[in-house]
């Protein structure tokens, strides 16, 4: 049965099990034609209403591609779909990899398209309709437009809270912080960026709530000075306070190895006494007076060591 709920994707169920920051919602194909000038057998093609409905829910498990080409994408499949009866359109849910989830998050792909077979077609007024559709494939589109302008993607999540798509366009206040102590921006960038993550509103919730639970070190910001200036300030500080630190393991190290030298060159004094009986040394003068110089040179007492 088609779906006839009043809203879109109403008819998604059981996907608990599978990470929401890897789902994509897609309208992939309207009942509006297709304008292809480039094939003169089929320059206007009509996709009847009953057709799509057929085809809904036998998209389930069909692989996704990009922009048509010959191998789908690895490990992209279409989870589950329905046929919505009010808006008169194919839904389908895609899980794909982290790589396309940040591509729809950053708008770079906004739309979706189909592959197909027929077994038979209608010529028309208006254009060549297909009899026996099967729809193969859902690609995304990247870079290219779209035959159905109306069938478009976006993440599962972003478009089901309101609040995400609304902070995405409310700009930043004059110096405030952004999202102090981290890496995003704002609370929407840290969502776009963390959709590998199981929830990923959730684990940005819980950033959000101790960056503001624990307020950061007041910053003065001259008039003008960009949104994220503070961190800039902060980032200064830090590199300066890490530049004074690295100084004074430089100081430390040469010292180190001054200790080191001294104590060898002590070492081999002992081994050269040592190796040399005393009684050897008073009937010997050319052998004491090898040793007192190299003793001499080893204690530096001829100038520094070469």
């Amino acid at each position: 049965m088609p779906n006839l709920l009043t809203e879109s994707f109403e008819w998604t169920k059981g996907i608990d099990n599978l990470p929401k920051g890897r789902l994509l919602k897609a309208i992939a194909k309207t009942t509006r034609p297709t304008i292809h000038p480039e094939d003169t057998t089929f320059p206007i093609r009509l996709f009847a209403e009953i057709e799509l409905m057929k085809n809904a829910r036998s998209l389930i498990g069909r692989p996704v591609g990009l922009n048509h080409a010959q191998m789908p994408i690895y490990g992209a499949y279409a989870v589950d779909a329905d046929w919505n009866e009010l808006e008169k359109q194919l839904e389908t849910l895609l899980f794909v990899p982290d790589e396309y989830i940040r591509k729809v998050a950053e708008g770079k792909i906004k739309n979706v398209s189909i592959e197909y077979t027929w077994r038979d077609t209608k010529q028309t007024d208006a254009g060549t309709e297909f009899i026996g559709l099967g729809i193969t494939r859902v690609d995304l589109v990247e870079g290219l437009d779209a035959g159905d302008p109306n069938a478009i993607v976006s993440l599962f999540e972003a478009t089901e809270k309101r609040g995400v798509v609304l902070a995405e366009i409310i700009p930043q206040k004059l110096g405030e912080p952004c999202m102090a102590g981290t890496d995003y921006v704002d609370f929407a960038d840290c969502v776009a960026k963390n959709q590998d993550k199981a929830d990923p509103e959730a684990y940005c919730g819980a950033i959000k709530a101790q960056t503001e639970a624990t307020p950061p070190t007041k910053v003065e910001v001259p008039l003008g000075t960009p949104p994220c200036a503070p961190k800039t300030a902060e980032l200064e500080a830090t590199i300066t306070k890490m530049s004074g630190t690295i100084a004074e393991l430089e100081k430390s190290r040469a010292l180190a190895i001054e200790d080191a030298r001294k104590s060898a060159k002590q070492e081999i004094i002992a081994k050269v006494d040592a190796a040399i009986p005393k009684n050897m040394m008073t009937r010997n003068g050319g052998a004491i007076q090898l040793i007192k110089s190299v003793r001499k040179v080893l204690r530096d007492e001829s100038g520094p060591s070469k």
